[in-house]
Order: C-alpha cells, then sequence, then structure tokens
C-alpha cells in the first residue's frame, strides 16, 4: 500500500531487522528505555523475537523512501506459547546477567523476571494480537490507521473477528479513555508494579 508519494507499507524482510530493533529502542517503554534497562540490544529480543522469529510473516515494515520509519508486529495463535518459544533463552541471558551483577539499575530486570508473567492480564480466545510503533517524527493518527488496517485485512483472511492490544496505563502517561475514543473497549486489567499507579491492560477491538 502506497502512502504519499514515497510512503509504502510493505511485508517484512530479514534485512529489515536492525532498523526494526533500533526503532525499538528508541519507542521503548514510551521512549525512556534507558532510564530503566541498559542492556538496549537484549531488550529488542526480548520484545520482538517471538514476532520476527516466530510469524515474521505477519509483520509490517513502514519503508520512507528506502528508510524503514516504523513497523507493526502481529501474533495468531497462542501468543504465550510463541513468547515462551522464542524469548526463552533471552529470559535466560538475563537472568544470568543479573545474577552475576552486570546490570546497574535492576527495577526493569527484576520486574521481567519475577512480576511481568503475573501481571500480564487475561487475553480472549480466538483472536489476533499486535502492537506498532513509529519513529519520532512520523507519528501520526492516519498512518496509524494504515497500519491496523493492513493488519485487519490479515485477520479477514484467516477468519478472526477480534484483536487484542496490551499496553501499560497510568496518571501520567497514557490514558484509558483515549483508547475507548478509537473504538477499543476494555477487557482486562491488572496492577503494574513497573511504573507508579500504573495498570496492564488488554483492549480488544472487533473487525467490522
Amino acid at each position: 500500500m502506497i502512502y504519499g508519494v514515497y510512503m509504502k507499507i510493505r511485508s517484512y524482510k530479514n534485512k529489515d531487522r536492525k532498523d526494526l530493533e533500533e526503532i525499538c529502542i528508541s519507542t521503548g517503554l514510551n521512549g525512556e528505555l534507558k532510564q530503566y534497562f541498559e542492556d538496549e540490544d537484549l531488550f529488542t529480543k526480548l520484545w520482538l523475537s517471538a514476532y520476527l522469529d516466530g510469524q515474521p510473516e505477519n509483520v509490517f515494515v513502514v519503508d520512507y523512501d528506502g528508510k524503514i520509519i516504523g513497523y507493526l508486529v502481529s501474533c495468531f495463535g497462542n501468543y504465550k506459547k510463541y513468547l515462551i518459544r522464542f524469548t526463552l533463552r533471552w529470559y535466560c541471558l538475563l537472568l544470568w546477567r543479573y545474577l552475576t551483577g552486570h546490570y546497574k539499575n535492576t527495577k526493569f530486570v527484576k520486574w521481567c523476571l519475577f512480576k511481568s508473567w503475573r501481571e500480564l492480564p487475561k487475553i480472549p480466545k480466538n483472536s489476533a494480537h499486535f502492537h506498532f510503533n513509529l519513529m519520532e517524527g512520523y507519528r501520526n493518527k492516519r498512518l496509524g490507521i494504515e497500519l491496523i488496517k493492513k493488519f485487519e485485512q490479515k485477520c479477514k483472511e484467516k477468519n478472526i473477528n477480534l484483536w487484542y492490544g496490551i499496553t501499560f496505563i497510568a496518571p501520567n502517561r497514557r490514558q484509558l479513555k483515549s483508547y475507548i475514543k478509537m473504538g477499543m473497549k476494555l477487557y482486562s486489567k491488572k496492577r503494574c508494579t513497573l511504573f507508579e499507579n500504573s495498570y496492564t491492560v488488554c483492549l480488544t477491538k472487533e473487525i467490522l
């Protein structure tokens, strides 16, 4: 799909991986990754490997005249299964580095290892999951909508009529009402201890 003169949304290629990892680092944890975690390379493995290694055919990138400025990664099927299969070794590495004193700031590390799984909200069955990121300077509502349209078209091809997204909600971060305005519904939530006064929420939307 062409978006503007030089911009298009296309399928992911293996050569795009480095670009997606760089975007993931710059946008990770609402753009505050360095404040929470110093191991950028391992962060991309934890955040992206379940998608890029598990279901690369369900990944889209935004190509602006040969430069990757954004992406959408998605999962069809049991998301937790893919997390275990494709990220277990990275969690083991994270644990090893934590136990050997590799990290100065350990708050995010401890949360990932000991709390994140318990704070994952309930997710709906027979649905698809995605998240997307856009580089700063290229973020706009229309481009995000176009990415979601591509994802929803793939859902329709697989006879799936419901998708969900998982995100953090906190007073000084994203607000739940902004998602509700987009037509999404709150499916479940759990208290999140990574950020102050925050929740991890699962939001759903039916595909019409």
